[in-house]
């Protein structure tokens, strides 16, 4: 078969599985569970298409150091290392390309923690980084944006709810101070990103159950007030994204009432749907993730005696972002195509702080790190792991939808 008539096929095969993934429907299925005892207040993130689950604390409060891997593809869990710091609870968890961070949170007997290490899920080795620059902290929030990291709000070792942001450089090992998350000092809120934006929202102050939703350039290090969060104002919620679209769900409202609602935040349309309920118990401290296009809930207190280890997975009916088959499709330019790990996209000037994904040929959204937009076109990087094939890159707003298929060649 000669190569451009392979090519062909690719696209086909493709636009294919690219337009049955855009039509999924709305719903949750039960996974097995996590193969840990039942915790609240754990971390997760997710790593070349496995998540990874660990630390928080069981229904006799004791804190935990364990640590599992979850592979969707066989629906089964594995114990890993153990985490090498201090067990505790309410840390913060994010990934950064092929590595995993965990940090910050409370220990039973050392109290708060400010110490960062960082997984190697290659060696399944864990490394100590540079403690966070906000000092000891637990009850925060974090999301990780291309090769930076961001930790922010939580209480401080006096028991005071912040409103910083810190970044971290993975690169040089470093945390730098950005400008103060402005919706207010809060703990216990939701972070996530989105392409190439980072978002705040929920949480709890002094009898406050907040429903804000805030957004973070971090190119310009701004923040801009979005619409609020479309269910009851909460703490304790988990998010996540999917494609390009970001979820909220489960948490404790005013009444400390435990929920086991979800609702979609659209980027390019700045609304709030809701979405089917978690079909497992309401909780809150649990832990959100996605792989590829699919999201994930385990863990959580379902009362206040009581964690569960329970693993339910969510399949969205809009996780390209084209939700409307009205919309105009517009072919944009990449080179070099084929391309051998790095190209550049052409992007129409009108498109300000694009959302960018990327889509393999089975229709799941990959990661990919962006560089910084320098005029009508932006670099796409592929990670390392990710095959030869044909995939699709797609930007969207309101009115366009923009698209480019590109031959990645190893």
């Amino acid at each position: 078969m000669n190569s451009i008539l392979r090519r062909k096929m690719l696209l086909l095969v493709l636009l294919f599985s690219y337009s049955a993934y855009s039509q999924v429907s709305n719903s949750w299925t039960s996974k097995t569970s996590l193969t840990g005892i039942g915790r609240s207040n754990a971390v997760g993130f997710t790593i070349n298409g496995k998540a990874y689950v660990g630390t928080g604390i069981d229904a006799n409060q004791t804190d935990l150091d364990d640590f599992w891997e979850y592979n969707p593809v066989t629906n089964t869990w594995t114990q890993k290392s153990n985490f090498a710091g201090p067990a505790r609870s309410q840390a913060i968890g994010f990934s950064i390309g092929n590595k995993g961070y965990i940090g910050t949170g409370v220990n039973n007997n050392l109290g708060m923690l400010s110490d960062f290490w960082e997984y190697d899920a290659f060696l399944n080795t864990w490394t100590m980084k540079a403690n966070f620059g906000g000092g000891m902290r637990f009850a925060a929030c974090g999301f990780s944006i291309g090769t930076k990291g961001y930790v922010g709000t939580g209480l401080d070792m006096s028991v005071t709810v912040q409103d910083d942001l810190w970044e971290y450089d993975q690169a040089t090992d470093t945390w730098n101070q950005k400008n103060n998350f402005p919706g207010g000092a809060r703990c216990y809120a939701v972070g996530m990103s989105i392409g190439n934006n980072g978002y705040i929202g929920t949480g709890f102050d002094a009898g406050m159950f907040y429903e804000d939703f805030w957004e973070y350039n971090p190119v310009s290090n701004n923040w801009t007030q979005k619409a609020d969060f479309g269910g009851l104002g909460r703490s304790s919620a988990l998010g996540f994204s999917i494609g390009n679209f970001g979820y909220i769900g489960t948490g404790n409202d005013g009444a400390f009432a435990l929920q086991n609602d979800f609702w979609e935040y659209s980027p390019l349309n700045n609304t709030w749907t809701q979405k089917t309920n978690l079909t497992g118990d309401a909780r809150n401290s649990a832990v959100g993730f996605s792989i590829g296009n699919k999201g994930y809930i385990t863990c959580g207190a379902n009362s206040p005696n009581t964690n569960v280890n329970d693993l339910w997975e969510y399949t969205s009916s809009s996780t390209t972002g084209l939700q409307n088959n009205s919309l105009v499709s517009t072919q944009l330019t990449t080179f070099p195509n084929p391309c051998k790990g790095t190209c550049e996209l052409n992007i129409p000037t009108s498109i300000a702080d694009p959302i960018i994904s990327i889509y393999n040929q089975k229709g799941e959204s990959i990661k990919f790190q962006s560089g910084n937009r320098i005029n009508s076109t932006i670099k796409i990087e592929f990670n390392s792991h990710q095959e030869s094939g044909v995939y699709k890159i797609v930007i969207a707003n309101k009115k366009q939808v923009y698209s480019s298929n590109v031959l990645l060649i190893r």
